[in-house]
């Protein structure tokens, strides 16, 4: 059972009339299924655990004070008898919108959820037709095919979730504080993330000059860098030629390109950065000017990658 996969400290789980529903602080998920039951009952974690392993009997018990929930194995040994609870966050049972492609799209902005280094701001922001996410040290942005007709901001906890749960695609909606998702296995329930995204539609992402650049020997240089363990990289462009430089104490590398670049430009990135990039997709042009970063992008894909440099 996928939702295994969420047991962990600080993990509420309950059973009730529409499954099996657990939730932390920040959210709730409802594996829906149908029960005996008229309420929702808390239960120990592990409860998921032991019914992997075995077939259990669900009992609920009324009488004119109390309603309790009695679990028992084949051995007909009684494992929990409970009384009902609410779980903290509501669900709703369905949800009218747009489907979005949530791993499609977020494998194009991965290194949110893989980033380990400088991670400042851990969040994805859906607005319209864009799947936008930063760390304020780079910037991804991805078109979708389809207008959401939503502006929200998604937290990292959420994002989590949902490559746990390997889910492909949800409807989404948002009500006061609260964001609501379905998808065919699986309802959540989060909290929003509330501070201001950044304004990435004020960043310029045409910038005056521009360079083609090769992927396969893009990617061969930086994957050379990454096994010297040279973490900062030099990117020197000059007419018609690109040269990326870096060392360490014990090894130095460089690589020189063709490029129809015709202005000079010098800036210094965290390698790190830069591969991550990659794992949007294969960048064929290479944009710089002032101000001071650079966009890769695809010209067939519709997306870009922009990245800050070190400050020397």
């Amino acid at each position: 059972m996928k939702l295994s996969k969420l047991i962990r400290g600080g993990v509420r789980t309950y059973v009730g009339p529409k499954g099996i529903y657990l939730e932390d602080d920040s959210l709730g998920v409802l594996y829906p299924f149908e029960t005996p039951l008229s309420q929702n009952y808390f239960i120990d974690a592990n409860f998921l655990k032991i019914w992997n392993k075995e077939e259990l009997a669900i009992e609920e018990k009324s009488n004119p004070k109390t309603t309790s929930l009695v679990i028992k194995n084949p051995s007909e040994k009684i494992i929990f008898n409970l009384t009902p609870v609410d779980p903290i966050f509501p669900y709703k049972d369905s949800i009218e919108g747009s489907q979005l492609k949530f791993l499609e799209s977020l494998n194009r902005v991965s290194f949110v959820q893989k980033a380990t280094t400088d991670l400042r701001l851990r969040c994805v922001h859906l607005e319209n037709n864009y799947l936008v996410a930063t760390d304020r040290s780079r910037l991804a942005i991805q078109e979708l095919p389809e207008d959401l007709k939503i502006e929200v901001n998604l937290p990292e906890e959420l994002i989590s979730v949902l490559g746990k749960l390997e889910i492909e695609s949800a409807k989404l909606i948002e009500e006061e504080n609260l964001l609501f998702l379905e998808s065919e296995e699986f309802k959540i329930t989060s909290k929003k993330f509330m501070p201001q995204f950044v304004p990435w539609k004020k960043i310029d992402r045409d910038l005056e000059h521009k360079a083609r650049i090769n992927p396969l020997e893009w990617i061969e240089a930086l994957e050379k860098f990454a096994l010297l363990e040279i973490d900062r990289i030099r990117i020197e462009i000059k007419t018609n030629e690109i040269e990326l430089k870096g060392e360490n104490p014990t090894a130095a590398y460089s690589a020189k390109f063709d490029s129809d670049s015709s202005y000079s430009f010098t800036l210094v990135f965290n390698l790190q950065f830069l591969l991550e990039g990659l794992k949007i997709g294969k960048p064929d042009i290479l944009e710089y000017g002032i101000p001071s970063y650079v966009v890769f992008k695809n010209q067939k894909e519709a997306w870009c990658y922009v990245v800050c440099p070190l400050v020397e």
